[in-house]
């Protein structure tokens, strides 16, 4: 329910944009999020009927208060009513989704709270946050006995190459089906750790994207991730961080 929920905010997050957009504001070239402190504050004001750009600029708040000038030229706006009228609307929609969201996840915490000493050493991992932990013990659960070893769990979780061959050559190493919400979760997860600058993960991303590609290189790390979480929710360990040049120093003559 609650991915459900997030692909509603994400949608309702594009059609406002999309006003923004269409009554020349160009916000995101400035702001990273649209939906941040001082997003929020410039579209209420739009909202509320000011279209100085003087004035929304004077909304901006913390690290955009020094590019104010900027903002002033992304805010020289045309806003009719009718895009008042959407922005309201769909204001309302994201406040909407954003509460039932945050009832979700108190619900979940609650939940989770007999296995937070598991939890706490998963979100050691790069990349895994504390609801990609929660996706990870919904559903691979706490005891990995039920998987003869990591691999077992990678396929089961749909992050391994498929093994199609005919006549002996190798046809297709798409992955094959799995675990949607583990695949969903880690790939988020793997997205996220492939922009950090010094990490084993890190290494593990930019050493496949040179060969395969970002989005083989994504799958890969994620299956990474997933063989990692088997091992410390097997053994009860943390995460050792192996270094951003750990496949520098395998074989340092190479390199």
């Amino acid at each position: 329910m609650r991915v459900k929920l997030k692909e509603e905010y994400n949608r309702i997050h594009n059609r406002i944009h999309k006003v923004l957009e269409d009554a020349n504001i160009k916000l995101d070239m400035v702001a990273k999020d649209i939906f941040g402190v001082t997003g929020r504050l410039i579209i209420r004001a739009l909202i509320e009927g000011q279209d100085s750009a003087e004035w929304l600029a004077d909304k901006a708040r913390g690290s955009l208060r020094g590019r104010r000038e900027e903002l002033r030229v992304v805010l020289r706006v045309h806003v009719t009513e009718h895009h008042r009228f959407l922005l309201r609307e769909l204001g309302d929609e994201v406040e909407t989704v954003e509460r039932r969201i945050a009832t979700l996840e108190m619900l979940m915490a609650g939940k989770m709270e007999p296995v937070s000493v598991q939890i706490e050493r998963l979100t050691t991992i790069p990349g895994i946050d504390l609801i990609a932990s929660w996706a990870l013990i919904a559903e691979l659960g706490t005891y990995m006995t039920v998987f003869p070893d990591a691999q077992h769990a990678a396929s089961w979780a749909g992050l391994v190459p498929g093994s199609f061959e005919s006549a002996g050559k190798r046809k297709s190493s798409r992955t094959r089906k799995g675990n949607r919400w583990i695949r969903r979760e880690l790939c988020q997860s793997a997205w996220a750790v492939s922009h950090k600058k010094s990490c084993y993960l890190t290494a593990c991303f930019h050493s496949h994207v040179a060969r395969a590609g970002v989005k083989k290189a994504i799958v890969a790390t994620a299956h990474q991730m997933l063989i990692l979480a088997y091992h410390i929710l097997r053994d009860g360990t943390s995460y050792r961080e192996q270094g951003g040049d750990y496949f520098d120093r395998l074989n340092p003559e190479e390199t």
